[in-house]
C-alpha cells in the first residue's frame, strides 16, 4: 500500500469543517459574553496593529482585501486548507489586538478571546497539527517530532524555516521549500566531517544530495531538468528528512557517550 501523504490524511480526517468554521466564525464575530464582538474591536484598533503585520493598509477591509482573506458567514466549499488557514488568520489578529489595543479590553472581551483561542486549540489538535511561532507571526504546521527536536537545537534564525517547511501553502512550493533547503545546507555544510565518522552512507547521500539539487543550477544536469515537479518536491522532501536526521546523528553522538560513561560505572 503506497504511504499516504500528510495532506491526504488531514483530508480523510472525519472532522467537521462547517461546524469547526462556523464556531470559529461566531465566537469572532458575535461573541458569548462581551456586547461587542472581537472584530469589532480589531476594525476600531486596527491602525495601531504592528505597521510590519498590516504593511500600508488603513484598515481591516483594506487588509483583507490587499491580502485576499475571504472569510464570510458561508461555509459552503469549506476545505481544510481554508479552516487551517482561518485559524491562524484569528491567531494571529488577536495576538495584534491585545498586544497593540489603545484602550483596555474589558472582562468580558477577554472572556471572548480566550473562548475563541480555545476553540482554536481544539481544532488544531483534532487536526494533528502544531502551533509555530515566530516574533512576528503565528502559524500551524504538521506535528514532526524530528522537526521540533532539530528546531530546539539549531540557531534562532532557522529554527522557524524548518518548522515551516511542513505548512500546507509550501506543498508544491519548490521555490520556497529550494530556499529553506539552501539555508539548511549552509548550516550544515561545516559538519560533514562529523556526519562522515557517524554514518559514511547519510553523509555521502545528504551532501551528494544537496549539491545536486539544491546548491547547483538544475539546468546543468539533464537528468534533473526532465524531472517533473512531483518527483522533484519527493527528493527536496527527502533531503529535509535526511538533513533531520543528520542534525540528530550529531546531537545524539555526546549524548550516547554520556551514556556509555555512565554504564561503564555502574556496572564497574
Amino acid at each position: 500500500m503506497a504511504r499516504r501523504n500528510f495532506y491526504e490524511i488531514i483530508n480523510d480526517s472525519t472532522i467537521n469543517i462547517k461546524a469547526e468554521y462556523d464556531r470559529l466564525y461566531d465566537l469572532y464575530h458575535y461573541g458569548v459574553y462581551a456586547d461587542d464582538s472581537i472584530n469589532e474591536w480589531v476594525e476600531e484598533e486596527f491602525l495601531h496593529f504592528d505597521e510590519d503585520f498590516r504593511k500600508r493598509t488603513i484598515s481591516l477591509e483594506d487588509f483583507n482585501k490587499t491580502f485576499q482573506f475571504d472569510f464570510g458567514s458561508v461555509s459552503h466549499g469549506m476545505t481544510i486548507e481554508k479552516l487551517i488557514l482561518f485559524c491562524e488568520y484569528l491567531s494571529n489578529i488577536c495576538n495584534q489586538l491585545i498586544k497593540n489595543a489603545k484602550y483596555q479590553l474589558y472582562t468580558e472581551l477577554e472572556k471572548d478571546i480566550q473562548l475563541l483561542r480555545e476553540a482554536i486549540g481544539g481544532c488544531i489538535d483534532t487536526l494533528g497539527l502544531m502551533l509555530v511561532q515566530n516574533e512576528k507571526i503565528v502559524i500551524y504546521v504538521e506535528k514532526n517530532p524530528e522537526a521540533l527536536a532539530v528546531a530546539e537545537i539549531v540557531p534562532k534564525e532557522l529554527s522557524f524555516p524548518i518548522l515551516e517547511y511542513n505548512h500546507f501553502r509550501l506543498k508544491g512550493d519548490l521555490n520556497k521549500k529550494k530556499q529553506i533547503l539552501k539555508a539548511m545546507a549552509d548550516n550544515i555544510e561545516n559538519q560533514r566531517e562529523d556526519i562522515r565518522n557517524i554514518n559514511a552512507q547519510l553523509e555521502s547521500q545528504l551532501y551528494q544530495l544537496m549539491n545536486k539539487f539544491i546548491r547547483h543550477d538544475h539546468s546543468k544536469t539533464e537528468y534533473i531538468m526532465g524531472m517533473s515537479k512531483e518527483e522533484l518536491e519527493d527528493v527536496y522532501d527527502d533531503i529535509y528528512q535526511l538533513w533531520l536526521l543528520a542534525k540528530l546523528e550529531i546531537d545524539n553522538r555526546d549524548r550516547r557517550k554520556r551514556m556509555k560513561g555512565l554504564l561503564e560505572k555502574i556496572n564497574g
